[in-house]
C-alpha cells in the first residue's frame, strides 16, 4: 500500500464501532482483516489494517524495549511502524474508547516518538488503569495492562499512580474473595510486582485457611499453590517453622490426591506419591517431625506396592522372555545419581533398540530359521483390516544388506521385538527408578528444552509439556505432541541444508513434502547421521511396521496403540536426541 496521510475527514467518517468493542480481549481483531477488504476508502483500509496490526501483538510487560511482540518475532511490530504510522496513531488515539487498545496505542506512541513525550506514557497508564478486570479477562487485564502500567510507573517513579493501582487491586480482592482461583491469581500478581495490598503475615495465614477449603473441594493444585505463596511469605518474614509447615501442607496435598486416585489411575497416583516424597524432602532434616517422617515412609511403601501393577498396565510383548538382568542393569545405570540432570543423562545413555548393523546380523540368523516366510513373501495389514504393504519373495542366497533389509518379511517383527525388549527390560524399569529418586517438573524440562539446539525457541513450551507427560507415564499424550515435532525437526534440518521441502503443483500452489518422502530422499542421507536416519525411517516411514506418523495423523491410533511400547520408545528416543544435541553444542 502506498503511503497514506490521514486527514480529519478520514477520522470523522470512519466507523469507530468496528474498533471500540474490546477487540483485543475478545480476539475481535481477527475480523478486522475481512472488514478492511470491504472498505471503499483507502484511508479507512489503512486505518483498519494499522489497528489490526497493533491489536494482534501480544504483551510482554516486563520487556521495556519491546513490550509488544508477535509470537515468532519480538521486534517486528515496533520496528515495522514508520514515522507516518506514529503520526496516524496520534490522530487515532483520542477516538479510541477501549482502554486496552488505547493504552497500547499511547504506549507505542511514547516508545516510537523522537523525542519521547512523557504525557503519552501517562495517557497509557491512565488507560490501563481503566481496564475492568474480571475472572474472564484476568490475564490480559493484569499481565498485559496493569503490569505494563506498573512498568511505566516504575520508570517515572510515579508513587501516586502506583498507590492508585494498589487501590484498584485492593478493591478487586475485597470483591472476589469467594472466588478461590481468581483471588489466588490476584494475590500472586500483587506478590510478583511487590504491591502493598495486604500485610504479608495476613496473606500467609489466609493462604493456610484457604488451603483447607480447597482440599475439601478436591482442588488439590489450587491448595498447593496457596501454600506455595504462604511459604514465600513466611520465608520473607523469616518465620522458618511456618514456612516448613507450608511445605508439608503442599506435600500432604500431593499425598491426598494420590490416595484419591489409587483405585483407577495407578500411573497417575504413582507419580503423585513421588511428588509428595520429593516435597516432604524439601523440609530440612532438623525440622522434619515424626509425622513428616512417617508420611515419607508411607508414600514410599504405597509407591512400591503400586509399581508392579503400574508396569502391568502397559501392553506386553507376546513372547515369554526373562528381562530381569536387563532391568537390573538399567536400574543400576540411573540410580544414586547426585542430581536429576545426571540421572536423566544416564537414562538417555541406555542403548537404542534400532541399530542397522545389529539388525542385519539378526536378520541373517532369523532368515535361516524362518526361510519359508522369505521364500513366499508376505502381506501386511493395518489395525482396521486394510492391506498396507507386501514383501516379495527373497533369494535366500543373497546376503542381507542395508538395501534389502527393510524388504524382508521378518524385519518388522524383529524390530518390534527389539523395541519391546528394550522398553520393558530397560526403559520402563529405569524410568521408575529415576522417578523414585528424583522430582522432575515442568520448570526443569522447560530449561532443558531451552538449552537443546534441536528444539526451536518457539516450541520449548509445547515440547517440555510433552516430555513431562512421558515422565508422568502419559505416553499417549506425549506422542501426540512429539511425533509432529519430529517431523518438524526433519523438515527444518533439510531446510538448513538448502533442500527444497515442498512440491510445486500445476495450479502454482506449494505443498509441504510428506515425512515419508523426506526420510527416503537422497538429501536426507547427506543431512542426518546414518543410524538416526534409519531409526526414523523404521519408526515413521515403514508401512509394514510401526508407521507411527501416519497412524497418528490419520486417526488410526486407539487406546492400546497410544500406550504401546512403541509410544514409550518414541518418547525416550526423542528425549535422547534432544540431550545429544546439547552435548554436541
Amino acid at each position: 500500500m502506498d503511503k497514506i496521510i490521514l486527514t480529519n475527514e478520514d477520522i470523522n467518517t470512519f466507523n469507530w464501532d468496528l474498533i471500540n468493542n474490546d477487540i483485543i480481549c475478545t480476539s475481535g481483531h481477527f475480523e478486522l482483516d475481512s472488514q478492511s477488504v470491504k472498505m471503499d476508502v483507502q484511508a479507512h483500509r489503512y486505518l483498519t489494517d494499522l489497528i489490526a496490526k497493533i491489536a494482534k501483538a501480544r504483551g510482554e510487560a516486563d520487556d521495556n524495549l519491546y513490550p509488544y511482540r508477535y509470537y515468532n518475532d519480538k521486534k517486528r511490530l515496533l520496528d515495522s511502524l514508520s514515522p507516518s504510522d506514529i503520526e496516524a496513531l496520534k490522530l487515532i488515539g483520542p477516538n479510541i474508547t477501549d482502554p486496552v487498545l488505547s493504552g497500547r496505542i499511547y504506549d507505542i506512541i511514547w516508545l516510537k516518538s523522537k523525542p519521547r513525550d512523557k504525557a503519552d506514557a501517562q495517557k497509557a497508564i491512565e488507560s490501563y488503569k481503566k481496564v475492568h478486570t474480571t475472572p474472564d479477562n484476568f490475564y490480559i487485564a493484569t499481565r498485559f495492562c496493569l503490569a505494563r502500567a506498573i512498568a511505566l510507573v516504575s520508570m517515572f517513579r510515579d508513587s501516586k499512580s502506583r498507590h492508585e493501582i494498589e487501590s484498584i487491586l485492593c478493591s478487586l480482592l475485597e470483591k472476589h474473595h469467594h472466588d478461590l482461583e481468581f483471588y489466588y491469581q490476584l494475590l500472586n500478581f500483587c506478590d510478583y510486582y511487590s504491591l502493598t495490598t495486604k500485610d504479608d503475615h495476613d496473606v500467609a495465614i489466609y493462604c493456610f485457611e484457604t488451603y483447607e477449603r480447597a482440599l475439601c473441594e478436591q482442588q488439590y493444585d489450587l491448595a498447593r499453590r496457596y501454600c506455595k505463596l504462604a511459604e514465600k511469605k513466611f520465608k520473607s518474614l523469616k518465620d522458618t517453622d511456618n514456612a516448613n509447615l507450608a511445605i508439608k501442607k503442599q506435600a500432604d496435598a500431593w499425598r491426598i490426591e494420590a490416595e484419591s486416585r489409587s483405585d483407577n489411575l495407578i500411573f497417575v497416583s504413582n507419580e503423585l506419591y513421588g511428588n509428595a516424597i520429593q516435597t516432604y524432602l524439601k523440609i530440612p532434616n532438623s525440622h522434619r517431625s515424626q509425622d513428616t517422617l512417617s508420611a515419607i515412609e508411607s508414600c514410599k511403601l504405597k509407591r512400591q506396592k503400586q509399581s508392579e501393577p503400574a508396569i502391568s498396565q502397559l501392553p506386553t510383548f507376546s513372547d515369554t522372555q526373562d528381562v530381569s538382568d536387563l532391568a537390573n542393569l538399567a536400574i543400576d545405570t540411573v540410580k544414586n545419581k547426585s542430581s536429576v540432570q545426571h540421572a536423566i543423562s544416564a537414562f538417555c545413555g541406555l542403548p537404542t533398540a534400532i541399530n542397522k548393523e545389529h539388525l542385519i546380523k539378526m536378520m541373517e540368523t532369523s532368515r535361516t530359521e524362518c526361510s519359508f516366510l522369505e521364500i513366499f513373501g508376505g502381506v501386511f495389514m493395518a489395525q482396521d483390516g486394510r492391506v498396507v504393504a507386501h514383501t516379495h519373495p527373497q533369494n535366500l542366497d543373497a546376503p542381507v544388506t542395508e538395501h534389502n533389509l527393510m524388504d524382508l518379511t521378518m524385519f518388522s517383527h524383529t524390530v518390534q521385538h527389539n523395541v519391546s525388549l528394550i522398553v520393558q527390560g530397560m526403559i520402563i524399569p529405569a524410568l521408575h527408578k529415576l522417578n523414585e529418586e528424583h522430582h522432575i517438573d515442568g520448570a526443569l524440562l522447560r530449561d532443558f528444552c531451552e538449552q537443546a539446539p534441536l528444539i526451536d525457541s518457539d516450541r520449548t513450551g509445547l515440547t517440555s509439556k510433552a516430555l513431562l507427560a512421558g515422565f508422568n507415564l502419559d505416553f499417549d499424550l506425549a506422542n501426540h505432541v512429539l511425533v509432529p515435532q519430529i517431523e518438524h525437526f526433519v523438515r527444518s534440518s533439510l531446510k538448513k541444508n538448502d533442500v527444497v521441502i515442498h512440491t510445486s503443483e500445476q495450479d502454482n500452489t506449494e505443498e509441504l513434502s510428506t515425512l515419508n518422502y523426506m526420510l527416503f530422499s537422497i538429501d536426507s542421507k547427506e543431512t542426518f547421521e546414518e543410524n538416526l536416519l534409519f531409526e526414523m525411517q523404521v519408526l515413521f516411514g515403514d508401512k509394514k511396521g510401526f508407521n507411527a506418523r501416519n497412524d497418528l495423523a490419520h486417526g488410526v491410533l486407539n487406546d492400546g496403540m497410544s500406550m504401546s511400547t512403541t509410544a514409550v520408545y518414541i518418547w525416550w528416543r526423542y528425549l535422547k536426541l534432544c540431550l545429544g544435541s546439547i552435548f554436541m553444542e
